[in-house]
């Protein structure tokens, strides 16, 4: 199976469509912590605010290998329990 690189945000959103996964994209500054989400979303109305959100942790370990760990916002990460799933 060949696996595409989605390497644009037009790939990423074409192959969504193309699969038929249901999506909803927001533009929105850059945002460092789960607390600056929350608050970015405090303005938002109780629909738009339904649903789980996300936190995305860019790692990098000692062989220089990159990994996007993209987890519940509401949930902590051991970090060190991460290196024996991630490899």
């Amino acid at each position: 199976m060949t696996v595409p690189k989605l390497t644009t945000k037009a790939l990423f959103l074409a192959w969504l469509e193309e699969k038929g996964i249901s999506h909803e994209t927001r533009e929105h500054p850059a945002l460092h912590t789960v607390e600056e989400a929350q608050a970015h979303r405090a303005s938002w109305t109780a629909e738009e605010r339904e649903g789980a959100f996300c936190k995305n942790l860019f790692l990098k370990d000692k062989k220089g290998r990159l990994f996007l760990i993209v987890t519940e916002e509401h949930r902590e990460l051991k970090l060190n329990s991460l290196s024996r799933p991630i490899g």
